[in-house]
């Protein structure tokens, strides 16, 4: 197996990792150079200024990337696939495009579904990091990638068999910016401990069926009358939050979760999962990486890197 360089092109970041034969990580770069930052179209410039050292250090090595750099706002929309996929369908879904001296670059495809609401549901770059998580693995799996939009995902074996979107992230962020929510919000008083106490009362009362909607005002409610202070209010926002979409979208209970991702929030996640009687254990962080490895080396033997 020739050497792969993989990207990890998301909205509002870049991470590159130039792999060993094996799959190994032998560096990594890193940026907040997402598809956002790109300008004019410019996404094979922004790429060798990135990483222009390691494609003139190695002309054999092929490069693939993942995310939404394959989505219309990227360098080429590159279609969904759909059904139960797998190593192959995800593989078979790539597209190329060509830098100025003809090199090709592949871009994997995003995958759609419809969701257990029978409503269309899409991911990009998520379900390369699913490849990467699930190698190896029999039987079923949920995972759950928290973020701006979260991602609740079923695999049986290596095919994704399907999943939902929750946009917990960014509602807290517009409920806490532009919303009356955010003019009690302050950071004044606030200590960890506190924290999160009232990021558990928030859990609790999503855990109890208090609806989204009446609980949203009940934020300023209950911060106008002093129930809850108001350098806590953002804390306890983030765990009715954060409770309610654990409650909506954990429904087996006796289900070992898988949590992709990195950070704080995570253990946010981990910590409620726990809550509602579930039990989490944390992935690699270099998923997409191990994904994109697996591609290039299904694409090697189907003879690509060779045209």
């Amino acid at each position: 197996m020739i050497c792969p360089i993989v990207i990890d092109w998301g909205t509002t970041s870049f991470r590159a990792y130039r792999l060993s034969d094996q799959g190994k990580v032998l560096e990594k770069r890193a940026s907040a150079n997402g598809i956002l930052a790109v300008k004019d179209g410019q996404f094979a410039a922004m790429l060798l200024d990135q990483i222009g050292d390691w494609l003139a250090n190695d002309t054999t090595a092929p490069v693939l990337m993942s995310g939404m750099i394959g989505s219309r706002q990227g360098w080429q929309e590159i279609d969904y696939v759909t059904g139960k996929p797998g190593l192959s369908e995800i593989a078979t879904g790539m597209a190329r495009v060509s830098l100025a001296d003809g090199r090709a670059v592949w871009i994997a495809p995003g995958y759609s579904c419809r969701n257990a609401d029978g409503q269309i549901d899409v991911m990009r770059g998520e379900e390369t990091q699913i490849l990467g998580a699930s190698a190896g693995r029999d039987g079923d799996q949920i995972y759950c990638l928290p973020g701006t939009h979260s991602k609740w995902v079923s695999v049986t074996g290596q095919r994704i068999t399907g999943f939902t979107t929750f946009m917990t992230g960014e509602v807290f962020d517009v409920l806490c910016r532009y919303s009356i929510l955010g003019k009690l919000m302050t950071e004044e008083g606030r200590s960890e401990e506190e924290a999160q106490r009232w990021f558990d009362d928030g859990v609790q009362k999503a855990k109890a069926g208090m609806p989204l909607l009446s609980g949203f005002f009940g934020v300023r409610a209950r911060a106008l009358f002093s129930e809850i202070p108001e350098a806590h209010t953002k804390d306890y926002l983030s765990g009715l939050l954060i409770g309610s979409e654990i409650r909506d979208a954990f429904k087996d209970k006796d289900r070992l979760v898988t949590l992709i991702g990195s950070g704080h929030l995570i253990g946010l996640y981990g910590r409620v999962i726990e809550n509602f009687g579930g039990t989490v254990e944390l992935s690699d962080e270099n998923l997409a990486a191990a994904g994109l490895y697996q591609l290039a080396c299904h694409l090697e033997g189907q003879g690509q890197f060779c045209e």
